[in-house]
C-alpha cells in the first residue's frame, strides 16, 4: 500500500492499493481523503506491455499516474521472483552467469553461441577481466522481476 499527498487548493492524501480480481487483472485501488470530509475511491486497471513497460489507465493527474505506477512497481519487485540480469542470448533471468564485455549468458549453451569454447578459455584468463563467470547476490544489483510470466525491467 502506497500513501501519497496531492496537492490541489485543499488537502488530499490519497492510498494507492494493487489487488488482484478473480478475472487475473491487476488493478490500483485509490482512496482519496479530502479535507478529512469526505473519501473519493476509484480503480484503474495496470499492466505489462509486452515490451515489460508498467502501465495504467490514465489517472485524474500526472502525479496519481506516477503514483499508482510506483506502487504496480513495488506490487511487482514484492510479488514476482527477482533476478540481476538478463541472458543476452534466451532472454532469461539470472542471477549467475557469464559475462563477457558487457553481455551475460545464463549457461554454457548460450555463451557458446557467441563465444566457441577454444575462444573462450583464451579470452577468460586470470588477467582479464572483462570475461568471467560470476554470482549476483547483492539486492542492489537486481534489475529485474519475472512476474506474470514476463521478465520486466525494474530499476
Amino acid at each position: 500500500m502506497k500513501e501519497i499527498k496531492l496537492e490541489r487548493t485543499y488537502e488530499i492524501v490519497a492510498t494507492i492499493q494493487i489487488v488482484t480480481r478473480t478475472n487475473g487483472k491487476y488493478y490500483a485501488e485509490i482512496v482519496r481523503n479530502v479535507d478529512d470530509l469526505w473519501n473519493e475511491n476509484e480503480e484503474y486497471q495496470c499492466w505489462v506491455d509486452k515490451d515489460g513497460q508498467l502501465m495504467c489507465e490514465p489517472a485524474n493527474t500526472e502525479e496519481e499516474y506516477d503514483a499508482i505506477i510506483d506502487a504496480f512497481r513495488e506490487y511487482i519487485e514484492n510479488n514476482g521472483i527477482r533476478y540481476a540480469r538478463q541472458c543476452t542470448c534466451c532472454g532469461k533471468g539470472m542471477n549467475e552467469g557469464y559475462f563477457a564485455e558487457y553481455e551475460y549468458f545464463c549457461s554454457t549453451s548460450c555463451l557458446y553461441t557467441e563465444y566457441p569454447p577454444n575462444v573462450w578459455e583464451n579470452l577468460a584468463t586470470d588477467d582479464n577481466d572483462s570475461y568471467y563467470w560470476t554470482q549476483w547476490e547483492d539486492i542492489f544489483d537486481y534489475q529485474y522481476t519475472f512476474f506474470n510470466n514476463q521478465l520486466i525491467e525494474t530499476n
